[in-house]
């Protein structure tokens, strides 16, 4: 298995509980499911759920008798999705699914939507994956996508010369670099119809980027042979332009929604 799938297959305890708290659902989060009719929709898929707590928004909204499917890769997201929708009552509502490949757990034409946020710049071919996200998806249902584009990653005052040396050496942490960029595209070549194109920037001045993203990709590229000293210096100097309120680090999203096309008859 390449690393840039293994990582997410093996998360240490506090890796694993920084994503724990920082992913839990809060209203900013909300542009995510804006325009979906959840409450129409029958099955949802989320996929590359985490600890699922878009999961759980996603049952919390959709109508009684609905199903989410929330699949990972990771056997202890799961369990802590588990564990989350229990004590939420929702247990009934969500079906959890361990995925070892890039396939989705259910039948042809049974979903109304396909989510997936910060999981395609990892899978092995971006296009195959839609084209699963196709299979899976009733005709007209939706695929909404969410991700990073990394090479228009902002952190400064540390520049970007700095920042394209470590992520440079961070890169087999990651199929796809640019990820955000190329969803279009890939969603135009799997044939979905209606295609829409958003970009929202993360904006971070308190730090929270550093625990969640640089952190990690600092260790990547440590990984990948990048001195430790200097990642050392920096993530010091991360934190000391934190300290003097001088930190700026804006992160690119892109979010891309597309509808299965009606199926053709062949009579």
């Amino acid at each position: 298995m390449e690393y840039y799938r293994s990582h997410w297959v093996n998360i240490d305890s506090q890796r694993l509980a920084t994503y724990d708290q920082m992913f839990q659902w809060t209203p900013k989060h909300a542009f995510l499911i804006k325009d979906l009719r959840l409450d129409e929709y029958e099955c949802a898929v989320d996929y590359g759920c985490g600890p699922g707590w878009v999961s759980l928004e996603l049952a919390k909204r959709m109508g009684e008798g609905s199903r989410v499917v929330a699949c990972d890769i990771n056997q202890e997201f799961l369990m802590l999705g588990e564990k989350h929708a229990a004590d939420q009552g929702l247990e009934d509502r969500i079906q959890w699914r361990h995925v070892t490949d890039d396939r989705v757990p259910i039948p042809d034409n049974s979903a109304d939507l396909v989510l997936c946020k910060n999981v395609l710049g990892y899978v092995d071919s971006t296009d195959e994956m839609l084209a699963e996200f196709l299979r899976v998806l009733k005709p007209g249902g939706t695929l909404r996508m969410q991700e990073i584009d990394w090479d228009l990653l902002v952190v400064e005052p540390l520049g970007s010369e700095r920042l394209s040396e470590m992520l440079q050496y961070a890169k087999h942490a990651i199929r796809d670099p640019q990820i955000g960029r190329n969803l279009f595209g890939s969603a135009k070549r799997a044939g979905y119809t209606n295609i829409n194109i958003e970009m929202f920037p993360v904006v971070d001045t308190a730090g929270f980027l550093v625990k969640l993203t640089l952190e990690n990709f600092i260790k990547y590229a440590i990984d990948g042979g990048y001195s430790p000293e200097k990642g050392k210096q920096f993530l010091a100097d991360l934190h000391t332009s934190l300290q003097n309120n001088e930190l700026l680090i804006v992160a690119p999203l892109f979010m891309v929604t597309g509808i299965a096309p009606q199926k053709t008859s062949s009579i």
